[in-house]
């Protein structure tokens, strides 16, 4: 589900995303609203916030990757906030090449980021006190150890032995 949410000010996109998103979404609900926003303002900050487990099917990514192409030079500072480790991983992957400025919040800090993004100039070129460092880190996968094989055979350990 993609709500577009209320309380910001009018160049900012604010959005919450929750549960299994869909391309029909996409063009029912968050591609008209970007377009109202760039029909009123040159630039237009983002406020993106994904619950837990929130899974995107190929045809929203599709269509996530059209708007944000299309208007690339028209998006300005964005405020991600979620607890999902992929979607922060990427995020700072891609950073370098679309916004201005992008700053990370976990969902316990959500009311940081709409302080943020309510301050953060559409060019991204405000000032504000720093977001905690970890905050801005995509946390390194778990580390998989394989499991001891369980043999019988007293005669295996004897040759690993030798």
């Amino acid at each position: 589900m993609i709500e577009i949410l209320e309380g910001f000010p009018d160049d900012v996109l604010a959005m919450r995303f929750s549960g299994e998103i869909t391309a029909e979404q996409y063009k029912e609900t968050l591609i008209p609203a970007a377009q109202a926003r760039f029909e009123r303002h040159k630039q237009v900050r983002i406020y993106s916030e994904l619950a837990a487990k929130t899974v995107f099917t190929p045809g929203s990514l599709w269509e996530d990757w059209k708007l944000g192409l299309s208007e690339w030079h028209r998006w300005g500072s964005a405020a991600i906030v979620t607890d999902e480790h992929w979607v922060r991983a990427l995020t700072l992957m891609l950073r370098p090449f679309f916004m201005p400025q992008i700053r990370l919040f976990s969902l316990a800090d959500g009311h940081e980021a709409k302080a943020w993004i309510d301050s953060a100039t559409a060019g991204g070129a405000a000032e504000t006190t720093p977001v905690a460092a970890n905050a801005m880190e995509a946390k390194p996968a778990p580390e998989v150890k394989p499991e001891p094989k369980a043999n019988a055979d007293a005669g295996e350990h004897a040759a690993d032995a030798a």
